[in-house]
């Protein structure tokens, strides 16, 4: 179990990118509603992108590498859109994912937009969109009108069907092509 290969990627986890992806938020943002959660206005941004990262690496059927660079581009994959702050070295993969995760005419530029992208970075929205789905659903998302959640909800499903039709492409040989997050989304609001 000790492969070079999958050691690189793991060791490529260094803990202080949570640090730099949370201050990234908390000190940089480019308006002050860009440092905290829509749902109420207090919780810190920095719960978003870490927590999507950390679903990622809890996925068993993908791959190494999808999982920790993966990782790395949803800890900051908020960070060029958002904030001022200068993205540290990365692995060439990792700044590809993240700009491809960077929509900077928000959402409406994403839903035309993210099909054009690779199946890693469509899988990476899917964390994104859950993770607004599940703290933004019953919220901001409410107040915005039923149009509104409707609309987010069914494209994060379109997506995840998208993702799920690739998964041959994502998945470790051998392991059942099953990912938890595609499961999530099928399942919200439960």
């Amino acid at each position: 179990m000790n492969d070079p290969a999958r050691t690189e990627y793991y060791d490529s986890l260094d803990p202080q990118h949570l640090l730099l992806a949370w201050n990234a938020h908390a000190q940089f943002p480019k308006q002050p509603k860009n440092s905290v959660r829509y749902f109420d206005l207090m919780t810190p941004y920095g719960v978003h992108p870490i927590g999507c990262g950390m679903l990622l690496l809890a996925e068993p059927a993908l791959p190494a590498k999808t999982r920790c660079y993966g990782a790395l581009a949803l800890w900051y994959h908020d960070a060029l859109e958002d904030t001022a702050f200068d993205l540290p070295p990365l692995p060439a993969q990792v700044m590809e994912w993240i700009h491809e995760l960077t929509f900077q005419g928000g959402s409406a530029e994403e839903m035309k937009f993210i099909w054009n992208r690779s199946v890693e970075a469509r899988l990476f929205k899917c964390y994104d969109k859950w993770w607004n789905l599940a703290d933004g659903y019953r919220t901001w998302m409410k107040e915005r009108g039923p149009e509104y959640q409707a609309r987010y909800l069914n494209y994060t499903k379109d997506l995840a069907m998208n993702v799920e039709a690739s998964l041959h492409e994502l998945t470790e040989p051998g392991v059942e092509p099953v990912l938890n997050i595609i499961e999530m989304i099928k399942h919200f609001p439960a």
